[in-house]
C-alpha cells in the first residue's frame, strides 16, 4: 500500500486529524481465482465503530450480489417508501485507513444501512487489524455543522480516488489483497445550495454544488470546514448535507435500533448547531415539498425538508 498527500499549508493541522478517520472501502465477490475490484468509495469515521459514506456506493456493491436482480425485479413504484430489506449479502467487503506506523489499518463492515432520505450510508465496523484495534480508542472525532456553509466559502473533501485493488483466492479460500491506493485532498468553493432537490435524479436530496467536479472515488468521502464535517461527497461536484440524518435510525450487531437524533442529543456526535436544527427535519408530500416547481417533475415520494 502507498500513500500520496497532496495538501496545503493551511490543511496539514486538519489533515493530521482527517487521516485517522477517512477510510476507502470496497468490496468483492467471494470466487477462486484473481479479481479486480471495480465498486470502492471513500468514507470517515464519526463516532466509535460508526462511520458514513455515500448510499449509491454502497448501492453499487450489489452488483456483486445474485439476491439484488430478483428483488429489484419484484419491486415496483407503489412499494412503501420508508421501508429496508434485510439480507446477507453474497459478497465480502473491506474498510482501510492510512498505515499506522507502517502497519495496514483495516476495518470490517458489519451493518451497511442507508438513509431513506439522502445519499448517505451508515456503516458499523469493527476492527480486524492489530493497528486498527491499537488505534480505535485513541480516535477524536470531528465537530459536526449539519446547516449549509455560505455560498462562495472554501470546503475541503478527504478522499481515495483511483484506488486499484485486486483480490486472489486460492483453492483454500484464502485472500491476499493487493492495494495501489493514494489519499488525497482536495478544496473547492460552494457556488450553490439545493435545499430541497435540484431534479428528480442524482441531487433529489439536500445539498451543495461545488465550483468543479472532483475525481472518482471520492464519493462517501467527508467533506470539512474550519475542522468540522459539514457533508458527504456525492459526485461529481455535489455534496449531500447533514441535517436530514435527524430522522435517521439503524441497527447495531445485535440489532438493537439507534438514532441520529440521540447521538446528538447526548453528545456522541457533537453538532454544533444541532438546536437550530432540531424538531425542524421532517418529510413531505413531493407536491409540497416542491412549492412552485412544474406538476412533471412531480412524484408520489416524500421528501426531506427543513422547516422555518
Amino acid at each position: 500500500m502507498s500513500v500520496t498527500f497532496r495538501a496545503t499549508g493551511r490543511q496539514i493541522l486538519e489533515m493530521n486529524r482527517a487521516i485517522r478517520l477517512t477510510y476507502g472501502h470496497y468490496a468483492w465477490a467471494d470466487i477462486d481465482g484473481e479479481q479486480k475490484v471495480e465498486e470502492a468509495g471513500s468514507g470517515i469515521l464519526i463516532a466509535p465503530y460508526l462511520g458514513l459514506t455515500a448510499k449509491h456506493v454502497t448501492t453499487s456493491f450489489f452488483k456483486l450480489d445474485p439476491q439484488y436482480d430478483a428483488l429489484s425485479r419484484r419491486s415496483g413504484p407503489l412499494d412503501p417508501q420508508y421501508q429496508i430489506i434485510k439480507r446477507k449479502p453474497e459478497f465480502a467487503g473491506r474498510a482501510y485507513l492510512a498505515p499506522y506506523e507502517g502497519a495496514e489499518v483495516t476495518w470490517q463492515p458489519e451493518v451497511t444501512w442507508p438513509s431513506l432520505d439522502t445519499d448517505i450510508t451508515c456503516m458499523v465496523l469493527e476492527p480486524r487489524s492489530d493497528a486498527a484495534i491499537a488505534i480505535a480508542p485513541m480516535l477524536h472525532f470531528f465537530e459536526w455543522q449539519l446547516l449549509r456553509p455560505k455560498v462562495g466559502s472554501v470546503v475541503t473533501a478527504y478522499g481515495w480516488p483511483g484506488q486499484e485493488i485486486n483480490v486472489q483466492t486460492n483453492s483454500e479460500h484464502l485472500e491476499t489483497h493487493d492495494l495501489a491506493l493514494k489519499l488525497e485532498v482536495q478544496s473547492a468553493y460552494v457556488t450553490e445550495y439545493c435545499p430541497v432537490m435540484k431534479e428528480h435524479g442524482l441531487r433529489a436530496f439536500p445539498g451543495y454544488v461545488l465550483d468543479r467536479e472532483l475525481p472518482h472515488g471520492f464519493s462517501g468521502a467527508p467533506v470539512l470546514q474550519n475542522g468540522r464535517l459539514i457533508g458527504i461527497f456525492s459526485g461529481p461536484d455535489y455534496v449531500t448535507s447533514l441535517w436530514p440524518l435527524a430522522l435517521m435510525t439503524y441497527p447495531d450487531v445485535n440489532e438493537v435500533v439507534h438514532s441520529f437524533q440521540d447521538l446528538f442529543d447526548n453528545g456522541t456526535i457533537n453538532a454544533v448547531d444541532w438546536d437550530e436544527v432540531k424538531g425542524r427535519v421532517v418529510r413531505k408530500p413531493c407536491d409540497e415539498a416542491l412549492t412552485g416547481s412544474p406538476v412533471e417533475t412531480r412524484c408520489l415520494k416524500q421528501h426531506v425538508v427543513l422547516t422555518a
